[in-house]
């Protein structure tokens, strides 16, 4: 074989070639730069490639070719005048060196690699490329040295083990591997190492593991490709002891699976991609469903005890599962062909009833009306029971040390690990929860299973999940008390840590008055001793949701304990009243909280009395004027604060200044002027008299010092607070950053800047910096008379999101280019108050435009407005759809149309970002970047979740780094539909942030990154949507009875719509046809529909077809940019949206 190999090498010399076809290509220094390493590494792929066959099937031909064409184009660089070809192609020179055999002159190459790489190092690479030439020459000087070590097999050995332990560790390239194996060919071929049947076993090891990474990056066609020619080693195989075979049907099932997802993703309409996944998923069903009559081990009881049986058992069994699945879902969505639902039927579905029969605990599928369902979710099921079993970190496994061969044979079988698989089992029985009525327990309680097994291994798409298992078990609870068995859930959750639940504190502390005591005892009992400060803020919350401004002389405490118990909720009431009992210990936290109320200025707190209680009390039926009475002197005479002193925990510590009470003092003297003393003028007052006298008391009263600027104005208590002793103050929102909090540094509040800053907006909230224990000020905004639950809960969804887009498309690893979407902590302390982080070096959207504008362009913007606001507001109340008034639509169009011309003209953002905030060119180009992909971004989650209200006073810019948040999410799952003036358009892309996006337009950054976002979310929907179930199902925060009124549905229904609407977003419908079908619902029956469904469509398509079913991601894109930017839909938009800017 030496001579041979030799014979090779000469034949392929440069001596034999007649002419150097690659000469003019070295000249050109473009072609140098950028064509010729990429044929380079080519040629020498292929060279490495055949060279290994060389030695394992003893193919000379092919090798004495691929060398040929190697050798041929390295000599044709070292011949031509380039200076740099040595050092740059040094590691490739090295290889050369090897296959003539010459150590020595690769020894030089490999130290000259090392040389230039040193130099040429550079942060602006990518970091893998970087590390990965690193390790490919380190594994070269590797070899050299076991090569030039004499004919010790023992070095060679530990070589060989020492990469199967890297293989098995870290994900592998496929130059890595080829490398690897060329060098182990190489060592045998010398002698040095006696591998016999070793090196076909380590090949197949080898390139498994790189076929089963090929797949997890979203790189699945290339593992289709190789698989094939690995399965034909993999039969050359005497004794299959190591499971070889059912890992390549594990990987090759992966692969299409992962095709297959992408496919869904993507909407590729080839007929011949469509005949592919069918004869590959079959393929993949047919070869795994054989795996049970070759192994054994699939068809005998499982065993705890036995790591390998558990990892044997649990590949194949989420393998199955998948393409089960899969299959299912292609039947029963109709695009499974005539032809291979034939063979599905005919021949393969009783070959597989046959082999699942032979599997422990599956005897009864067979019988099943759906066979590929219920076998999928046998499969699946089998998946969780196995789950705990399988090693899934370096520290599990088994007690005795295992070898590095049987460690990378494990991996390579472990094609999904196992928090992804009980991912994938949740997706699996979620997406059937809601449609399948006979089975539904079954499906439950294995997706909470999965999801809370998930979570003992860690997995954050668990913790995401949580919600949703809580919300599914405290309904199966609470409607089957008697039959439902708690233990389940008790056990699975009994040892997760505390902190793992904090994305969900508020739900777990509402589900005992929905049924779920048995449940949650336990959990919330750990989190009240863990972490009390946090609990008790959700605690707080649920306490003041419960009070009314009809005051009856009770603590909020004690009037949810008095409606516990005339439910008859006992028990529930014993439970609360234990943790009370905890929280009572919370002195400080408790009056920090309680002195928040006195930021609220009195005229508001009245106005908020009025609109929220006195005026619906008159107007109701069962009228009582004593209770308004009664409710109206409360409020007097605890001093204007939406809940009254000393109802909470502990005492109020300390008074406000007197600045304050002045203020109450001057509103109490006008309504007792107008409502008499004790406000026994109520007792006989009539509706419209209560309006008139209202009306007398707001525009009387005069606000004293209304921008108080001092901390003492408000609070002394808060003004003197200074930490110390135990009872310390946790900074707000820490458990909710991250998941790592369990281990971080506690940070709390030292002490409160004596100033505030009052800004000017409708509620005048309070600007309030805190010194935390790191020496650090935070500030915080701290708002009243708005419930911020629902604010609360979409950062919670933003943060979903972004480990849902985090995590890339398709089975890749993880999304490098994506920079996540900037959120931000709101804390709800109460049912009407909150406290928001404030974000320095921000400053809203609308400021920023309009302070780019001189003077000149202000005052022609205004008129210009102004002007068309008035034309608009002759038809107020209309909606300009009707034929009658075209004329006059067109009008309105026509002049939005210049006004939008003309801001354009200005542009205002790339202006000011030049001139106020950039420093030099490349400043402003990275500014301009992060801008528009922030925005992108963010566009896609305003689209999928019905974000509304999102005029220009609700985007922040970041100064310094120029991202866009957004802010106030107080409508959102598409309500903004409901409103007089419907928001037509799903996202925000008006003239100034179009005229940035010059001179590619919108299909430039932007379009990328949204549609990248768009299919992201797509691929993670299931994970997305099961969060989502959970909020949109939840009344507690939203009054979901005034957004259904307009449409005249149920709450029930209205809520089934939005969560309808934002499936359609996910899957890829077209945005056009989700708005007409949402606003078809409620304007249907009017005789103007027809045109604005024409406009709608006409907007995103001109001849009207594929306007149904799923879209790509580009094409959703295209389409969502096209309806956002239609001036028939912006001119209609409500006049403070400002869609002209």
């Amino acid at each position: 074989q030496t001579d041979d190999s030799s014979y090779s090498v000469d034949e392929a010399s440069t001596l034999n070639i007649l002419d150097d076809e690659f000469a003019s290509l070295w000249k050109d220094p473009y072609l140098a730069d950028n064509i010729l390493p990429q044929v380079v590494h080519s040629r020498l792929q292929l060279c490495l490639s055949s060279e290994i066959n060389k030695t394992l099937s003893d193919q000379h031909q092919e090798a004495t070719y691929e060398l040929s064409n190697f050798i041929r184009i390295m000599d044709s660089g070292l011949l031509s005048n380039s200076q740099d070809v040595e050092p740059k192609y040094a590691y490739e020179l090295a290889l050369l060196s090897i296959l003539r055999e010459d150590l020595s002159k690769a020894q030089f190459y490999c130290k000259e690699a090392f040389e230039h790489l040193a130099h040429t190092w550079s942060s602006k690479e990518d970091k893998e490329k970087c590390l990965e030439r690193v390790q490919l020459i380190t594994e070269l000087k590797e070899y050299l040295e076991a090569s030039s070590s004499g004919l010790d097999s023992d070095v060679a050995l530990k070589l060989l083990i020492l990469w199967q332990e890297r293989c098995s560790m870290k994900k592998c390239s496929e130059e890595i591997i080829n490398s690897r194996l060329f060098y182990l060919s190489k060592l045998k071929e010398s002698g040095k190492l006696s591998l016999g049947e070793k090196l076909l076993l380590t090949n197949i090891d080898f390139r498994l593991k790189c076929c089963s990474d090929f797949s997890r990056s979203g790189n699945a066609k290339r593992a289709i490709n190789s698989l094939p020619q690995l399965h034909q080693l993999i039969r050359r195989i005497d004794n299959d002891d190591q499971y070889r075979q059912l890992a390549w049907c594990n990987a090759f099932s992966r692969a299409w699976i992962t095709e297959y997802l992408k496919n869904a993703v993507y909407c590729f309409e080839e007929e011949r991609s469509s005949v592919g996944f069918e004869n590959g998923l079959g393929q993949c069903l047919s070869s795994l469903s054989q795996c049970i009559d070759v192994y054994d081990s699939l068809r005998i009881p499982t065993s705890p005890e036995n790591v390998d049986l558990n990892i044997v058992q649990f590949s194949h069994a989420i393998s199955i599962a998948q393409v089960l699945s899969a299959f299912h879902d292609l039947s029963v969505s109709g695009r499974l062909s005539d032809g291979a639902s034939k063979r599905l039927t005919s021949s393969l579905q009783p070959t597989l009833k046959v082999r699942f029969v032979k599997i422990h605990g599956l005897e009864e599928v067979e019988k099943a009306d759906d066979f590929l369902q219920a076998s999928a979710l046998a499969f699946f099921k089998r998946c969780v029971d196995l789950a705990m079993g399988v090693p899934y970190t370096e520290d599990r496994g088994d007690k005795e040390p295992v070898s590095a061969e049987k460690t990378l044979c494990r991996q390579n079988l472990i094609v999904y690990k196992p928090d992804e698989a009980l991912l994938e089992v949740a997706n699996f029985c979620n997406n059937r929860i809601d449609g399948e009525s006979a089975d539904r327990d079954s499906y439950t309680e294995t997706f909470s299973r999965s999801v809370l097994t998930a979570m003992r291994m860690g997995s954050e798409g668990g913790r995401i999940h949580f919600g949703r298992v809580l919300q599914l078990e405290v309904a199966r609870c609470s409607t089957t008390p008697s039959t439902y068995d708690p233990n389940m859930f008790r056990d699975l959750t009994e040892n997760l840590s505390p902190w793992m639940f904090s994305q969900w504190f508020d739900r777990l502390m509402m589900a005992p008055l929905e049924g779920g005591l048995c449940l949650v005892n336990d959990i919330l009992r750990r989190i009240a001793a863990k972490f009390p400060q946090s609990l008790f803020l959700s605690f707080r919350v649920l306490l003041t949701s419960f009070y009314n401004w009809n005051f009856v002389g009770q603590s909020s405490f004690e009037h949810f304990m008095t409606n516990l118990t005339n439910e008859g909720k006992s028990d529930v009431a014993v439970f609360y009243s234990e943790i009370h009992d905890v929280f009572s210990k919370l002195v400080n936290l408790s009056n920090f909280i309680e002195q928040l109320e006195y930021f609220d200025e009195p005229d508001l707190v009245f106005k908020d009395w009025v609109n929220n209680y006195a005026k619906k009390t008159i107007h109701s039926s069962n009228f009582n004027p004593t209770d308004l009475a009664n409710s109206c002197n409360t409020l007097l005479k605890g001093g204007f604060l939406r809940l009254p002193p000393k109802i909470e925990i502990l005492p109020e510590v300390g008074n406000p200044q007197k600045e304050r009470q002045i203020a109450v003092a001057n509103l109490s003297n006008l309504i007792h002027n107008e409502f008499g003393k004790d406000c026994k003028g109520l007792l006989t007052i009539t509706s419209t008299e209560f309006d008139i006298a209202v009306q007398r008391i707001i525009s009387t009263y005069k606000i004293t010092n209304r921008n108080y600027s001092k901390l003492i104005n408000y609070s002394h208590w808060l003004a003197n607070y200074s930490s110390g002793g135990r009872d310390c103050i946790e900074m707000p929102g820490q458990r909710l950053e991250s998941s790592s909090s369990a281990t971080k540094r506690l940070i709390t509040i030292e002490r409160i800047d004596p100033s505030v800053r009052v800004l000017a907006s409708l509620r005048r909230p309070k600007l309030v910096r805190l010194l935390g224990s790191d020496g650090r000020w935070r500030g915080w905004l701290v708002k009243g008379g708005e419930d911020l639950r629902q604010d609360s809960n979409i950062q919670r969804l933003l943060g979903f999101a972004n480990h849902a887009i985090s995590s890339g498309v398709i089975g890749s690893e993880s999304n490098t280019s994506f920079t996540p979407l900037r959120t931000y902590v709101v804390v709800p302390v109460s049912s009407q108050r909150g406290i928001i982080q404030w974000l320095d070096g921000t400053t809203t959207l609308f400021s920023f435009c309009t302070n780019a504008m001189a003077d000149k362009e202000k005052e022609r913007f205004s008129d210009e407005i102004n002007a068309l606001n008035t034309e608009i507001s002759r038809h107020r109340g209309d909606l300009l759809w009707r034929i009658e008034i075209e004329s006059a639509a067109s009008s309105v169009v026509s002049r939005f149309s210049e006004l939008e011309n003309f801001v354009y003209s200005l542009r205002l953002i790339r202006r000011g970002l030049f001139k106020s905030i950039a420093t030099s060119a490349e400043h402003f180009v990275s500014l301009r970047y992060r801008l528009i992909s922030s925005h992108a971004s963010l566009s896609a989650l305003y689209f999928i979740l019905g974000v509304g209200d999102h005029h220009l006073e609700n985007f922040l810019l970041d100064r310094s780094s120029g991202s866009l948040i957004g802010i106030d999410f107080g409508y959102v799952f598409g309500v903004s539909l409901s409103f007089p003036s419907p928001e037509y358009v799903p996202i925000r892309l008006t003239s100034s942030l179009r005229e940035l996006l010059e001179p590619s337009g919108p299909a430039g950054l932007f379009g990328s990154t949204l549609s990248r976002t768009l299919a992201s979310l797509r691929h993670k929907s299931n994970l997305f949507l099961s969060s989502l179930q959970t909020f949109i199902d939840d009344k507690s925060t939203t009054d979901w009875s005034v957004f259904s009124e307009p449409y005249n549905q149920s709450v029930e229904e209205y809520q089934r719509s939005r969560l309808l609407l934002i499936r359609r977003k996910l899957i890829g419908d077209c945005p056009a046809e989700i708005l007409i079908d949402d606003l078809r619902a409620r304007f249907g029956s009017r005789e103007w529909f027809n045109r604005f469904e024409m406009i709608v469509r006409s907007s995103v398509i001109d001849d009207g077809t594929n306007l149904k079913g799923a879209l790509p991601p580009n094409e959703q894109t295209r389409r969502l940019i096209c309806l956002s930017t239609c001036p028939e839909l912006l001119a209609r938009m409500y006049p403070g949206w400002n869609a002209a800017i």
